[in-house]
């Protein structure tokens, strides 16, 4: 996908900056929330719905390797007729994970979530995870902008 496919979601300010490609990953990233990966897929439910979150990152011996989504729930759960009481978190989880470094502008950020067809990227700096980002991150992010520019406030 081309850079000109995402030019109607750069709003510009007064000096013709476009906003969105000033700001990173980083700046509008959230705290990852993981769960062991023998875990059962109702904890995962649970922790999800507690947390006010669609996602959780899949630790195995400590280490992140995988993502459990609501589609996962949804799909390999709700649909599937499964029992959430006996299905882990590693039957249902997606792997690998997809990653993003934080210092990324936006607009990477969605071309990589189109490219690889996901709708959240893990964050790392230096190799590390240090939080995650989603569509609706970014959607949230490039409409407040979009609104401040037709206000004049950007």
């Amino acid at each position: 996908m081309s850079q000109e496919s995402f030019n109607w979601i750069q709003p510009v300010n007064r000096k013709g900056t476009k906003l969105t490609s000033e700001l990173t990953v980083r700046q509008i990233m959230r705290t990852i929330i993981s769960i062991d990966s023998k875990a059962k897929a109702r904890d995962a439910a649970r922790l999800m719905v507690e947390k006010r979150i669609g996602s959780l990152i899949a630790n195995r011996d400590g280490l992140p390797f995988g993502i459990v989504t609501e589609r996962d729930l949804v799909d390999k759960i709700v649909a599937g007729a499964a029992d959430p009481s006996k299905v882990t978190v590693t039957e249902m989880m997606t792997a690998p994970l997809v990653t993003i470094d934080a210092s990324s502008p936006l607009i990477d950020a969605a071309r990589r979530m189109v490219e690889k067809q996901v709708k959240r990227l893990v964050v790392t700096e230096h190799d590390k995870i240090i939080g995650i980002v989603s569509q609706t991150d970014l959607v949230q992010t490039m409409t407040d902008f979009q609104k401040l520019a037709k206000m004049g406030m950007a």
